[in-house]
C-alpha cells in the first residue's frame, strides 16, 4: 500500500474534481471518516483526520495478496447486497 498524506486544501481539490467518484463513506464510532473511492481511475481509500486533511491509500503493484485492487473486499459486498 502507498499512502499520501494531503491537506485540507488538497481533499476538497481532490473529492470535488470530475476524476472522482465516491463509491461510499464509512462513518464508524471513534474511528476517520473513510471513503471508497477512484480517483483518476485508481482505486483508493481516503481517511479524513480531525483538521480536514486526510491520507490517501492506494494499492500497489507489490501487493500481490491484494488481486491488483483494494477494492475487492467492497465490490463483492455490494454486489452480494
Amino acid at each position: 500500500m502507498n499512502a499520501t498524506f494531503i491537506n485540507h486544501t488538497e481533499f476538497a481539490e481532490i473529492i470535488t474534481s470530475e476524476s472522482c467518484v465516491i463509491h461510499s463513506t464509512i462513518n464508524a464510532p471513534e474511528a476517520p471518516e473513510m471513503h471508497v473511492a477512484t480517483v483518476d481511475g485508481v482505486d483508493v481509500l481516503i481517511f479524513v483526520d480531525a483538521a480536514g486533511g486526510a491520507a490517501v491509500v492506494q494499492g500497489c503493484h507489490l501487493d500481490h495478496e491484494s488481486g491488483g485492487s483494494i477494492h475487492s473486499h467492497a465490490r463483492a459486498i455490494n454486489a452480494a447486497a
